[in-house]
């Protein structure tokens, strides 16, 4: 009985959390065309996030970290964030990877679970917020100084390239050593701290796994065998793994059973950061949640990425990084790591090595 009140409590904060995220919608019109009012102020700012050209991955939160950097630098900036609706036929080019246009589905899943909810996760982050109807509710915003739109070169035809953001914060945090940062926020962490006392696992380490499963770029896609010696290894030694499935996986048929999961962590952002920010270490290859980890204050990670020329092109041309360098504002804690297969022991000894210094 005792358990079954624990699972309802859990469920119960689970819902009341996020029940509370939509309903400021039903005023942001309101609050968008009092804002106009003010919209020459000279830090006043309005910074897009276009739905219809977005694939809603996590790039999304290196550009909301640049916001929020741009107000660290600048105490007076105040940032309003403009939410552009994808059900408008406007003569725009989507910039979806050609894989993505055949799964538009899941992209308006992404755009609930992954775009929305990263505004959420910026640490003193607090932008006004107007989620728009259509593209004609923003021309007043376009037709703005350039000095109070951001990009300070949008216009409705145009998409927005959130990748660029990941060599903006690093020439930033080079010149300046100031970057905003990914935290928890405290009822998360609260329902991870009721699960982990649930579980019996309180005064465990626990080790969470992220695997990735993915329908495109399967080369980046976990080993699983692999992983699961990994798994093997650390509760062999007294830890508690728990595995956190694809978010793109749908069913959890292609793992082995019997395996410690975190459901809500898999579905929700918000409780997969407290999750990690929990956890005594944190295992990631090359998954899109990891972006998470590296924006993260509070995450301790290793990332394990699947070399090939491609790919580390790939990298190169969004972070400006060649093959084994990390983003300057990384802790002792936190790090990538280029793999040309995943090796349970290579995984193990990486750990151990750094685990010596925690």
């Amino acid at each position: 009985m005792k358990k079954i009140l624990y699972y309802l409590k859990i469920i119960y904060e689970f819902i009341i959390i996020n029940i509370k995220s939509p309903l400021f919608f039903a005023e942001t019109y309101t609050k968008y065309q009092k804002q106009i009012v003010f919209k020459k102020k000279k830090n006043n700012v309005f910074a897009f996030i276009d739905l219809q050209t977005t694939r809603s991955n996590f790039d999304i939160a290196a550009y909301l970290i640049h916001l929020k950097t741009l107000e660290l630098i600048n105490n007076k900036t105040k940032i309003n964030l403009v939410i552009l609706p994808d059900n408008d036929n406007a003569k725009i080019k989507l910039s979806y990877q050609k894989e993505d246009k055949s799964r538009k589905f899941f992209m308006h899943l992404r755009h609930n679970n992954i775009t929305m909810q990263c505004i959420n996760i910026v640490e003193n982050f607090k932008p006004n917020i107007f989620v728009l109807n259509n593209r004609a509710e923003a021309d007043q915003i376009y037709s703005l100084p350039s000095k109070n739109k951001f990009p300070n070169n949008i216009n409705k035809y145009k998409p927005i390239n959130l990748v660029n953001y990941y060599k903006e914060l690093i020439k930033i945090y080079n010149e300046k050593k100031i970057i905003a940062k990914i935290i928890a926020k405290p009822a998360y962490l609260s329902l991870v701290d009721n699960y982990f006392k649930l579980k019996k696992i309180k005064n465990k380490k626990v080790i969470t796994i992220t695997l990735r499963n993915s329908s495109y770029r399967k080369f980046r896609n976990s080993n699983i065998s692999e992983w699961i010696k990994v798994y093997k290894y650390f509760e062999k030694n007294g830890y508690y793994p728990l595995i956190i499935y694809d978010f793109e996986d749908a069913s959890i048929d292609n793992y082995p059973k019997k395996l410690n999961t975190f459901s809500y962590a898999n579905t929700d952002i918000n409780v997969r950061l407290a999750l990690y920010e929990k956890s005594y270490f944190n295992f990631f290859s090359g998954t899109g949640t990891v972006m998470m980890a590296y924006l993260s204050k509070n995450c301790k990670f290793l990332d394990f990425l699947i070399y090939n020329k491609e790919y580390e092109k790939t990298v190169f041309k969004i972070a400006g990084l060649r093959k084994n360098q990390q983003f300057p504002w990384l802790n002792k804690y936190q790090k990538g790591i280029w793999i040309k297969k995943f090796s349970s022991r290579k995984i193990i000894n990486e750990f151990n090595s750094i685990n010596s210094k925690i």
